[in-house]
């Protein structure tokens, strides 16, 4: 939200530049002003929905870290199958193919006789894709 506050004041900045340097004929020209104003309302509707898409995916990221802090104190390996695949199915807009790979994951291991010796197994390999959401938000941090 703070950089949107920061982009919007940059925006309103640089309309009140340009307007500053307008042409005097151009002032009084209410086409070229309402031009003027439908591109910088563009361009700042893109901007702020980029941030608030990056935004987004930090969040998920964050949220991703604190599942696989939480795995050993909190779930049991089948436990946290099934939490990771709720995780990846809320977030699956944004990480698909993480979650159709999950999804194979779960089958395989759902349709698998030994179930139970499976379990730490397939929470590991389900650890790794979750992992792999989260170092997204670790990269900039560091």
């Amino acid at each position: 939200m703070d950089n949107t506050i920061t982009i919007l004041g940059l925006v309103s900045g640089i309309t009140g530049i340009i307007g500053f340097f307008f042409p005097s004929e151009w002032k009084e020209k209410i086409i070229i002003k309402i031009v003027f104003t439908l591109i910088i309302l563009t361009l700042t509707s893109y901007i702020v929905f980029l941030n608030s898409k990056v935004d987004r995916i930090e969040k998920v990221s964050k949220s991703a870290n604190l599942l696989i802090e939480k795995k050993q104190t909190e779930f049991t390996s089948e436990g946290f199958i099934l939490a990771a695949l709720s995780f990846l199915e809320q977030n699956k807009k944004d990480f698909p193919d993480s979650y159709e790979r999950a999804k194979k994951i779960f089958e395989k291991y759902d349709n698998d006789k030994y179930r139970a010796i499976e379990s730490v197994n397939i929470s590991n390999e389900i650890e790794g894709l979750i992992k792999g959401i989260g170092i997204l938000s670790t990269v900039e941090n560091k």
